[in-house]
């Protein structure tokens, strides 16, 4: 039976182990706030994202609050607050500013979980850097801006068409010299 608990407990330890190199492998951190204690848990991964050494800590929620970038930090205690109050789940993008400086853009979903007689609870949840997806999204944007304004400016009529899984042509547009 001791043997039992221990091969138990080593495969428990295993799952735990791979799982947080599935999250240090995907730019994901996980984290916990007891709301009693004020304490905000972190995971190696979560830290790592946020410039930090990469190893669990424990803090005050503040900690967590001061490296939110400042323009943001008010939106984001106010979405944590409501997702407390009315104990649904949380969900926040925001800029978070690292040691050194960089701004790296998050995006945090959480949990809101009791312990049944409502005197007690916690959240749980994982933060995912978005900020590489956020430049190629502004990347792709600013290009299609220049695009536009080169082909409306352009001494050549132009027409854009959308073709249709369907085979229908839909006519979308034209430039000033198409007019």
């Amino acid at each position: 039976q001791a043997a039992a608990r221990r091969r138990s407990a080593a495969a428990l330890a295993e799952r735990e182990a791979r799982s947080r190199r599935a999250l240090a492998a995907s730019e994901i951190g996980s984290w916990s706030l007891d709301a009693v204690e004020d304490v905000h848990t972190r995971d190696a991964s979560l830290n790592r994202i946020l410039g930090l050494d990469a190893i669990e800590t424990t803090q005050g929620i503040d900690d967590f609050f001061g490296r939110i970038h400042a323009d943001d930090r008010d939106a984001v205690r106010a979405e944590l607050d409501r997702a407390i109050r009315d104990r649904h789940a949380y969900l926040a993008t925001f800029r978070i500013v690292r040691p050194d400086g960089t701004i790296r853009w998050l995006q945090d979903r959480g949990q809101v979980v009791g312990d049944g007689d409502g005197e007690r609870w916690r959240m749980t949840g994982f933060v995912i850097d978005i900020t590489e997806r956020n430049e190629t999204r502004e990347a792709l944007a600013d290009s299609e801006e220049r695009l536009r304004m080169i082909v409306d400016t352009a001494p050549y009529g132009a027409h854009e068409y959308e073709l249709h899984p369907d085979g229908r042509l839909v006519f979308i547009g034209f430039n000033r010299a198409a007019e």
